[in-house]
């Protein structure tokens, strides 16, 4: 089976599709395709950097523009360590040999992502690592973290190391809802991945390549274990979104 989505995977090697990883944009026949995070924009407010960190400022007393700048450092702190983690498992997988790293916070996920791998993750038969993926019908594309197998089903795995991860459950989860077709669900971590993941889901099943689930593996900065979290299935929303809008 393992050869069969391998060789389903092939399409998205069309030399026409073509991704710029400096400007972090597809092509497909010279035009752009907007890319799936870009997407998952459309279905939330946008964040209004002034106002949240005015607000800050007026409640801490620091000054607005230190503010925003540490924010900035902090994202990009953030999306250096995920990027190490990432690298680091996708290595570990393609029995790539690499040192441990320097910086603890990346060791202390690593060891995490090992202690999971050791209790869950072996079950899974890996199938593909960094797979860029594209829509033709809907001129979108994205790159899928990890295509595992299990029982000769096809799941999706994404790698998330965020600080917190929000739910409908968490305190921080429910303040604000999704925009439609998705205005059921609350803005949090866990649906707007969901959307995410059912969109390469639905990105795959267009090139003939049916997909059983989605999962997060959440790595976190924290003591508690890294956890295998189950996507919520959006696909029916995604297909309602683009059946409705031209």
């Amino acid at each position: 089976m393992r050869d069969f989505f391998l060789q389903k995977l092939e399409c998205f090697k069309d030399p026409d599709f073509i991704f710029d990883p400096g400007l972090h944009k597809y092509t497909y026949h010279g035009d752009v395709f907007q890319s799936v995070t870009q997407f998952l924009g459309e279905f939330h407010l946008p964040f209004d950097t002034e106002e949240k960190s005015k607000k800050k400022a007026d409640e801490t007393g620091f000054d607005q523009e230190w503010i925003k700048a540490e924010w900035k450092e902090t994202n990009r702190y953030a999306n250096e360590v995920g990027t190490a983690t990432h690298e680091w498992i996708e290595n570990y997988y393609n029995r790539i040999w690499q040192p441990l790293p320097e910086n603890p916070d990346i060791i202390h996920r690593i060891n995490k992502f090992n202690k999971i791998f050791c209790k869950q993750l072996h079950k899974l038969e890996e199938v593909k690592f960094e797979i860029k993926v594209f829509s033709k019908k809907w001129k979108k594309a994205g790159t899928i973290d990890a295509l595992f197998m299990k029982d000769g089903k096809l799941y999706i795995l994404d790698w998330k190391t965020n600080k917190k991860f929000t739910d409908d459950d968490h305190k921080d989860g429910k303040w604000q809802k999704l925009l439609w077709p998705f205005e059921d669900f609350y803005k949090n971590h866990h649906n707007e991945y969901s959307i995410q993941l059912s969109m390469y889901a639905c990105i795959l099943e267009e090139w003939g390549i049916e997909v059983a689930g989605a999962y997060l593996v959440y790595i976190s900065p924290g003591e508690e274990e890294a956890r295998l979290i189950k996507c919520k299935d959006m696909r029916k929303y995604i297909k309602q979104y683009f059946d409705n809008v031209k």
